[in-house]
């Protein structure tokens, strides 16, 4: 009899990615698909027998395997667990520290690891710029960018709950994919994402492969003071004035852009679900759907990169093109982004 999985939040990219790799490899398993009240519905007949939204959590006695695939649904779920074992890996609900973004920096600067500067203070901060901002903890708010002025901080809504950075002037941002078991980093990964969507920080577009002796060693230093346990991607800008990388953070979940490591690495999968495959050298990987939604401008100025690089699709062509035409549509229509940011609704106004 086949193991019935059911992955939360199915409408992220590394949801689908998970999803179509356990189709792709194994036949051992049935997949279902539960999203919660405060996300969007979804229907996917092509990868799950079933998607339904999750109103009680008894419902979940009915899988073999429940697994989180994003922020939300990864705190959801460890609100009534310690920990969430899938395969040879537990992830603890300990991870959770990492979404405290201030404290998690803390931590990383006590170890004599370089951070970004980081100002809490609207005052102190407003003759540094530019700057960085972002949320303080994760998903409170998805503001992240860059203010260049004085006037830039007061558009920001909800201001007191972001934080203020000094703006690292390179465009790439390093990545180390993991897997840890007792103590021990039993996987990793690392990529280069040279393009993001937002640009000023957020999911891989275009990513590399790359590999840096110091990211690994920074890595395992911090999961260490931790005693993380599971799976993550720690996250880096390299600094020309430190002539070093900075960590920026931990995304203590399934990240959006991990098919670029199932793909090169399959001992991910493999520790994860036993499921075995052949892996395949990819240099570089477009997410197509991601490029479209940074609009035409964007899509043209990086079409060279398509070529040559492995092409990645999750949401379809009539959605990459809806993306790539929505801001061409006069003003009389209403663009806006949907709730899992995938895409656009158009409305028109009343």
């Amino acid at each position: 009899m086949k193991k019935k999985i059911l992955l939360l939040s199915p409408g992220l990219d590394q949801a689908i990615a998970i999803a179509r790799y356990i189709k792709k490899y194994s036949d051992s398993f049935e997949l279902y698909g539960g999203y919660l009240p405060q996300e969007n519905p979804i229907k996917n007949k092509r990868l799950f027998a079933k998607c339904f939204e999750i109103k009680d959590k008894r419902l979940l006695n009915h899988f073999d395997l429940v697994l989180p695939t994003g922020t939300v649904s990864t705190k959801w779920l460890l609100s009534s667990l310690d920990s969430i074992r899938v395969g040879e890996i537990t992830f603890l609900k300990d991870n959770l520290q990492c979404f405290d973004k201030l404290s998690l920096l803390k931590r990383v600067a006590d170890l004599s690891i370089p951070i970004p500067e980081t100002y809490t203070d609207t005052d102190q901060a407003e003759s540094r710029f530019p700057l960085f901002y972002k949320a303080k903890h994760e998903k409170i708010t998805d503001l992240r960018g860059i203010a260049f002025s004085k006037r830039d901080i007061d558009e920001i809504n909800e201001v007191d709950k972001v934080f203020f950075q000094e703006l690292i002037p390179t465009k790439s941002t390093y990545g180390m994919g993991f897997l840890v078991k007792n103590g021990k980093l039993v996987a990793s990964f690392q990529h280069e994402e040279t393009l993001s969507c937002p640009i000023q920080g957020g999911s891989a577009v275009i990513i590399k492969r790359y590999y840096n002796q110091r990211i690994e060693e920074y890595t395992k230093k911090i999961i260490g003071s931790l005693g993380y346990e599971g799976w993550g991607l720690a996250e880096y800008k390299f600094c020309p004035k430190r002539n070093d990388f900075v960590f920026m953070e931990i995304n203590a979940k399934f990240w959006a852009s991990i098919e670029f490591t199932f793909i090169n690495d399959n001992s991910f999968f493999n520790h994860l679900f036993k499921v075995s495959y052949a892996n395949q050298l990819i240099h570089r990987l477009v997410f197509i759907d991601r490029l479209a939604v940074l609009g035409v401008g964007c899509f043209f100025k990086n079409a060279l990169h398509l070529v040559g690089s492995r092409i990645v699709a999750y949401h379809g062509f009539f959605q990459v093109l809806k993306s790539l035409i929505a801001p061409l549509i006069p003003n009389k229509i209403k663009k806006t982004r949907n709730k899992t940011g995938n895409g656009f609704v158009i409305r028109k106004k009343h």
